[in-house]
């Protein structure tokens, strides 16, 4: 939200008189004057998506000075704040407070739903969260007044973002209401008719069902999107990924390898959402799910082998899931080999230095609990110094 001191620090950026500012937003000199003689009030709403078109509008030096006043280094992080913000305004209006849904503004707000999921990858949930939540409630709202030809493919995104929420706020330790999320998004995806995110979503439900100890609600997830049709291949082969992990939790070992034998080759390097709901479906997610099964299975030295050879393949801007990938490994090789477990954890701290998620602490928790015997080693006493001064 614009309050005061953001009008302040607008002006200040892109060197304009209260005049000059109050001209570009339709509205009286007083009106600039008294936002900004009260830095910590809310502009009225009907001025804030003005203010987002201004900024959108700012040339980059500008831009960079407001973040600069505001102390909000992030450029990316506002501008899609303000992109989002502006989908609305986009489409026409009817009367006063009716908006037409366009389809250029659905792929509009397509585009900056899947920036954010990138974002999300990059910088984490704590710096995308914000971004994720207003797309998926500018989607839910638009879907109020959507023609009908255009509402399938509007549901469809309302699933995708608020999908992309629950990623989030389970990422930052709400398990539960990230699993209500990804149950609406589902269901937003079913109603919309795409096998494809609905699939998507139901391999997230898995992963959830997973990572909080739920594995017979897990394998009844896999079992269930199992039988989908879908059309995507890289869909396809993730589904198989996630089936497989959640059989070899619960011993069912000849399906879950059924699975990874299905799994094909054909997506060596991962793509973007605009491609495939399932963009990162690669050989890296390959190989850590393997892993993965291999240490359910009690073969731990090639499941170590397997997290080390995936582990460059993980692309460098992914540092959440590099460290995730670290801490396999911890966890994996910890009984045999101390100094090895606490190099790769170590490793994971450093990845996420700065923006660490409820995930990655969950994963270090889990790693560290399997070096428990070796607490008093001069290599877990160190890591845990160092974990103290990163992870407080």
């Amino acid at each position: 939200m614009w309050t005061g001191r953001h009008v302040k620090a607008l002006r200040d950026a892109t060197r304009k008189t209260q005049q000059q500012l109050a001209d570009e937003l339709t509205c009286a000199q007083r009106t600039v004057s008294f936002w900004e003689s009260r830095p910590e009030a809310n502009v009225s709403l009907g001025f804030q998506s003005h203010l987002d078109r201004l900024l959108i509008n700012a040339d980059h030096g500008a831009k960079r000075r407001f973040y600069e006043l505001t102390g909000d280094p992030d450029v990316n992080r506002r501008d899609f704040l303000a992109s989002t913000a502006a989908v609305v305004g986009m489409s026409a209006l009817r009367g006063e407070d009716t908006p037409v849904v366009s389809a250029d503004a659905i792929e509009h707000l397509r585009t900056t739903v899947h920036s954010a999921v990138q974002l999300d990858d990059k910088l984490g949930s704590s710096a995308a969260r914000p971004i994720i939540e207003a797309q998926a409630q500018t989607c839910t709202a638009l879907l109020r007044d959507c023609p009908a030809s255009l509402k399938p493919a509007l549901q469809s995104l309302t699933g995708e973002a608020t999908a992309s929420t629950a990623w989030a706020v389970w990422d930052q330790g709400d398990v539960k209401r990230g699993d209500e999320l990804f149950q609406l998004a589902y269901r937003h995806a079913e109603e919309a008719g795409d096998t494809n995110v609905a699939t998507g979503i139901l391999c997230y439900r898995t992963k959830l069902a997973v990572a909080t100890h739920q594995y017979s609600r897990a394998a009844d997830l896999a079992d269930a999107m199992l039988v989908i049709p879908v059309d995507d291949g890289r869909v396809i082969d993730f589904r198989r990924l996630c089936a497989a992990k959640a059989f070899a939790t619960v011993g069912r070992n000849h399906d879950a390898w059924t699975q990874l034998d299905r799994v094909t080759d054909d997506y060596a390097e991962q793509t973007t959402p605009d491609e495939s709901y399932c963009y990162y479906q690669s050989r890296w997610a390959t190989g850590k799910t393997t892993a993965q099964c291999l240490a359910l299975s009690g073969e731990l030295n090639a499941a170590a082998d397997a997290v080390e050879a995936t582990l460059p393949l993980i692309p460098a801007h992914m540092k959440r899931d590099r460290a995730k990938g670290s801490l396999d490994l911890a966890q994996i090789i910890a009984k045999v080999d101390i100094d090895r477990a606490c190099e790769a954890a170590h490793e994971a701290i450093d990845l996420t230095r700065g923006w660490t998620s409820y995930r990655v602490r969950q994963l270090y928790a889990d790693a560290r609990a399997q070096m428990k015997p070796w607490a008093s080693t001069r290599a877990v006493r160190q890591l845990d110094d160092y974990a103290a001064g990163v992870l407080a």
